[in-house]
């Protein structure tokens, strides 16, 4: 629209009010003018877009979509409204072309026939045209969009970009989905308060330990959401100690509501099993806790009747972990070393439950049995101990080789360092098994293997040097 035009559209708007000036009507033309050039607008707020082609609202989202939907549609695309309708509202043909879209994984269509990449089609004056978005929606939970950009005119070309979102809803959520419990591994650490702690417990009843979750559950039929959770394949040792609403059921986006339940799990041993909605049929306690069900992965179910008779489900784990004490390398290999000749290698042990622990002792027991075996209790002749300020280095010893264990420091840490200096002693293959002894409840001893192929030093092809 020219100046011209503007400035009769912003006369017209003030003719019928007999009390406005001529100079005041000429000012409010101006004040028109300036608002409308500058994106704005006069005379009650009418549109003057200058776009050649209309294509109404460009960036929208398609109606939200639940999972099982997507899962139950024969054609999900069915599902979609991905229809943008283009018009050309100027008075002469404008040409208009698929400048690109934003990723070459979907189709754009134009009246149902496919639009490809920079071809261009012409709009007669009042005419439409079908612009349709070739997607097919994600299977899983997730909010994607897809964009496509044209350009009109010949002249001085317009780019406009459409853009359509879709998000998928999950029917049915927990959070979290998998559940932790630590388990000692020794029957000194088999008493465990609430709190984490470890050591005796004031008395010898098991110890029943809790954990909460949240039930969320998104449904187009309110009414549905007066169902309750139900629960399957819940090991025995688990009660269902609360099951409550906290609020009543809100809308989440146009047609799709959500209830959230809050669960509280008791993690113990029941004299009977659970019911069939996972609740406990007795409070009563075995004489075997928790800490007796063996480790790793215990899964159960969640579920709902479906709007269509199928059930909605969704799946959490229980996994029991048994506490891991000291980690140490299972083996230290030298690679090729020289008799008499030093070399260093570092080690560190940590604990896997970050309990403090120190490194109390070593020995070395070589796989030959015509070796010697030595140990800090019983032969400090071959095994010495020289205690510094902050260090420890214990000195072992046997026939095929001499080893020093140099301890970063005494005092309990989640990690020790060790330093490992050998010096081989006979040329040929050395196995030999290093003990770790520490004050870790679980762990008392850890055991590094080392190897090494070992050579008279006029067999290396160059001189080793200590390390």
């Amino acid at each position: 629209m020219d100046a011209v035009r503007v400035v009769e559209r912003a006369r017209s708007a003030m003719k019928g009010i007999p009390s406005v000036s001529a100079r005041l009507r000429s000012t409010c033309c101006l004040v028109c003018l300036l608002l409308i050039l500058s994106g704005g607008g006069c005379g009650g707020g009418a549109d003057v877009s200058s776009a050649l082609i209309d294509v109404g609202e460009s960036n929208r989202m398609s109606p939200p979509l639940l999972e099982s939907e997507v899962l139950r549609a024969s054609d999900p695309k069915e599902l979609l409204e991905m229809e943008f309708i283009l018009s050309n509202r100027t008075a002469e043909p404008q040409s208009v072309s698929l400048a690109g879209k934003s990723c070459s994984c979907y189709g754009v269509l134009l009246d149902g026939e496919p639009w490809e990449t920079g071809q261009s089609v012409t709009i007669a004056p009042g005419a439409l045209r079908r612009l349709e978005l070739d997607i097919t929606p994600p299977k899983e939970p997730s909010e994607k969009s897809w964009s496509v950009r044209l350009l009109s005119g010949v002249a001085e070309p317009q780019e406009q970009t459409l853009t359509l979102g879709v998000r998928i809803f999950d029917d049915l959520t927990l959070e979290p989905e998998v559940l932790f419990l630590s388990r000692p591994t020794s029957p000194a650490e088999a008493d465990v308060n609430p709190a984490g702690h470890h050591g005796a417990a004031d008395n010898e009843q098991p110890v029943a330990h809790s954990n909460r979750m949240s039930i969320r559950r998104v449904t187009r039929n309110k009414a549905d959401l007066i169902n309750t959770p139900q629960f399957a394949d819940l090991p025995s040792w688990v009660r269902i100690a609360s099951l409550t609403t906290t609020a009543p059921p809100e809308q989440i986006a146009s047609g799709l509501w959500q209830q959230t339940w809050d669960v509280e799990l008791d993690w113990h041993a029941f004299s009977d099993g659970p019911s069939a909605d996972g609740r406990a049929s007795t409070d009563g306690p075995l004489t075997q806790p928790v800490t007796a069900v063996r480790g790793g992965v215990h899964r159960f179910q969640v579920e709902f009747n479906g709007e269509e008779g199928d059930p909605i489900r969704a799946s959490g784990r229980i996994v029991i972990r048994e506490e891991a004490g000291v980690i140490a390398p299972a083996m230290v290999h030298w690679g090729r070393l020289a008799t008499d000749v030093s070399q260093t290698r570092r080690v560190v042990l940590s604990a896997g439950d970050n309990r403090p622990f120190r490194v109390t002792g070593a020995a070395l027991v070589p796989d030959d049995a015509s070796f010697s075996t030595g140990t800090l209790d019983d032969s400090p002749a071959t095994n010495h101990v020289e205690t510094e300020a902050t260090r420890a280095v214990l000195s072992l010893a046997s026939p095929q080789l001499h080893l020093t264990v140099a301890m970063d420091q005494q005092t309990p840490a989640t990690r020790q360092g060790l330093v490992l200096d050998i010096v081989p002693q006979q040329a040929g293959s050395l196995t030999a098994t290093l003990i770790i002894q520490t004050d870790h409840p679980l762990t008392p001893r850890r055991e590094i293997q080392m190897k090494a192929l070992v050579v008279e030093p006029s067999a290396e092809p160059s001189s080793s040097g200590g390390g």
